[in-house]
């Protein structure tokens, strides 16, 4: 089952809120953000998860449910894709806030090499996904594997 387009940004949209709450003082907000943040960030986590359980509750109540459409699967990738450069390549400036700190350049080389192995992840897992997506589903019932 696949997440619909609103599940996505309000799951990406929670916990973006959840990560400014976190580090509101490393972004330049006051501490009277830091309780709104987290609040809005948890009750759009929690709506996306309301969304998805509605979702299979429809999808078992005998109800078909359609597959994603290929340009809602292609902006997943591509919003995923960008989250994770950006997230991944600016490791140098919000490392230091988790009590590891290194020299900037190991924390660009850190970043870079995390960019890289996290993309290679992300495709290898995305193809793998995709290719089990378009296979019909085979019966188990009586099958001998030899």
């Amino acid at each position: 089952m696949k997440p619909s387009l609103a599940q996505i940004i309000l799951a990406y949209l929670g916990l973006a809120l959840l990560l400014l709450g976190v580090f509101h003082k490393a972004v330049g907000l006051s501490d009277t953000f830091e309780d709104p943040l987290v609040f809005v960030g948890i009750g759009c986590t929690l709506l996306s998860l309301v969304l998805y359980r509605h979702q299979k509750a429809r999808l078992h109540g005998g109800g078909s449910a359609s597959a994603a459409s290929p340009t809602t699967r292609r902006a997943v990738f591509w919003i995923s894709t960008v989250l994770i450069t950006v997230i991944s390549l600016s490791l140098p400036w919000w490392q230091p806030y988790t009590s590891i700190v290194l020299p900037f350049s190991t924390s660009v080389i850190v970043g870079v090499a995390t960019c890289i192995l996290s993309m290679i992840l992300f495709i290898v897992g995305w193809r793998r996904g995709q290719r089990r997506s378009n296979q019909p589903l085979q019966p188990t019932a009586g099958r001998s594997d030899e």
